[in-house]
């Protein structure tokens, strides 16, 4: 169990410290998202009001690094209690909420496997947990590095 803990944080580290390099001090993204979407419509009027349209490519990269070091801490509470890891795991729809649009729009591949990643964490389950953390960074790193911010 404590290697496997360990594994998950340092993957969430390295992933973490990739998305982190390189890249421009610009903040300008200049694509676009679809005003609507059927997860939007079917969201509760709190999620409505945190989501956007387009977030800036500084938004989205700052809302995906804290979803990693969520992600990370759930995968590590689950491993010795999979009810604190269910709890964790709430604060990552307060990260994705406002930039979970733009990421769809620019990247539909890595929307469903961060939604993907998400479920897994909010199971409880500890092996789902640890794949899910791996899964959420390893998208997090990719989408990054595709879309600098």
């Amino acid at each position: 169990m404590r290697t496997g803990r360990i594994a998950v944080l340092l993957i969430a580290a390295v992933a973490l410290l990739g998305a982190g390099c390189g890249g421009s001090d610009e903040t300008n993204d200049d694509s676009a998202a679809p005003a609507g979407s059927a997860a939007a419509a079917t969201a509760t009027s709190d999620e409505d009001a945190t989501r956007s349209a387009t977030s800036s490519a500084g938004d989205v990269s700052a809302g995906l690094k804290q979803m990693v070091a969520v992600a990370a801490d759930t995968a590590a509470k689950t491993a010795t209690d999979g009810g604190a890891g269910k709890t964790a795991a709430e604060g990552l729809e307060t990260a994705w909420a406002p930039i979970e649009d733009t990421v769809k729009a620019n990247d539909p591949d890595t929307y469903v496997e961060i939604e993907d990643a998400m479920e897994q964490l909010q199971s409880g389950d500890v092996a789902k947990a640890a794949d899910g953390s791996t899964r959420l960074a390893a998208a997090s790193a990719a989408y990054l590095a595709a879309h600098p911010a």
